[in-house]
């Protein structure tokens, strides 16, 4: 389940970050979006490949130490992210909108104004940060359980699935 919500934290962090590329023109104030995007990209495929393969209960491929360093990885990314994001001037960046034909004439989006685009941001900004949280806090869990094991009752605990293995008793 924890997986789930990071994956649904994930899935509205990538719709927010693609309404910005679709919106915004990219420069100093906005290269926050490309990244977001590559971020939110890559957790959806390793998420979506940890739960397709967490379905296969006796035949998963993935095993512990695997979903370990992936766990590692994505918690990385979000960690870059959000402190990328919760350290930049973006957050209370003016938002302008131009015509497209002389650059000149300001334009009214409709939905779409500097407090619509400072409101998102933070919302993009704190999911990111949620997403650290919950991915370090389950990888930290999931390190605890495994190192309790291998000391305690299977040393071959990192080469079972996670989803496979007695955590809690046969």
């Amino acid at each position: 389940s924890t997986l789930g919500v990071i994956l649904l934290w994930t899935v509205i962090c990538l719709a927010i970050a693609a309404h910005f590329q679709s919106l915004l023109v990219i420069n100093d104030l906005t290269r926050f979006v490309p990244f977001a995007i590559f971020v939110c990209s890559a957790s959806m495929l390793v998420l979506l490949t940890l739960l397709g393969c967490s379905v296969l209960r006796t035949g998963n491929p993935i095993s512990t130490r695997i979903e370990l360093g992936c766990l590692g990885l994505l918690g990385t990314f979000w960690l870059a992210l959000g402190a990328y994001l919760a350290s930049s001037d973006s957050e209370n960046a003016n938002v302008e909108c131009f015509s497209s034909a002389d650059e000149t004439t300001l334009v009214d989006v409709a939905g779409f104004s500097t407090d619509t685009y400072q409101a998102q941001y933070r919302v993009l900004e704190a999911f990111s940060l949620f997403n650290v949280i919950l991915v370090w806090g389950f990888l930290l869990f999931l390190l605890t359980m495994a190192v309790k094991h291998h000391y305690r009752v299977n040393r071959n605990v990192w080469f079972i699935s996670v989803t496979s293995y007695p955590w809690f008793g046969s």
